[in-house]
């Protein structure tokens, strides 16, 4: 039930040297890119290609699922090699990484659904408890939320607000999150 699916690589059995000299690797592109990243406010397309190939945004998942399933250290290691090239990537990376690490403390159901058919799957949301509130709105639920705003194309995003019984889960995502703080 939980094996990658067909044709996405495995990086379970990479080692922690190995992935911090791949993060090491990335930096002299990071640096060149980060400029353009600032300035467009995401992560390049380039740049989450050079992740994904190193397998760095899996370095918390479960191997199970294909990942490299390191210790909660690799959130900072990676994070912080990263931010040598590039601030914004380090802290967006970070930002991914933590999903994986918190979905793996879910059910297996719940894995099952965001890893199954792509185990590259990215997962944005806040990871600060309380974010948001809820309110009724007539499609259903209506949700005010800080979420980190690290990529704008997730294949997941974790909303996390106090609501009211009233029942409903559509959300909006908004774009509001000036990362130079201008």
């Amino acid at each position: 039930m939980n094996a990658p699916a067909r044709g996405a690589r495995s990086f379970a059995g990479a080692s922690y040297a190995q992935a911090l000299a791949d993060a090491q690797s990335l930096v002299p592109a990071l640096r060149e890119r980060a400029g353009r990243a600032e300035d467009l406010r995401v992560l390049l397309p380039e740049t989450l290609a050079d992740l994904h190939r190193t397998g760095l945004m899996r370095a918390l998942q479960p191997r199970r699922w294909g990942g490299m399933e390191f210790d909660f250290v690799a959130y900072v290691d990676i994070s912080a090699e990263l931010a040598r090239g590039c601030a914004s990537t380090g802290w967006t990376a970070g930002n991914l990484l933590i999903h994986h690490w918190m979905l793996a403390l879910f059910d297996e159901r719940a894995q099952q659904e965001a890893w199954g058919a792509n185990p590259e799957a990215l997962i944005a949301s806040g990871i600060a408890y309380p974010q948001g509130s809820g309110r009724a709105a007539p499609a259903g639920g209506a949700a005010t939320s800080t979420a980190s705003a690290q990529n704008e194309r997730p294949e997941w995003r974790g909303v996390i607000a106090a609501r009211s019984q009233q029942k409903g889960g559509n959300y909006e995502a908004c774009d509001r999150m000036q990362s130079r703080g201008g």
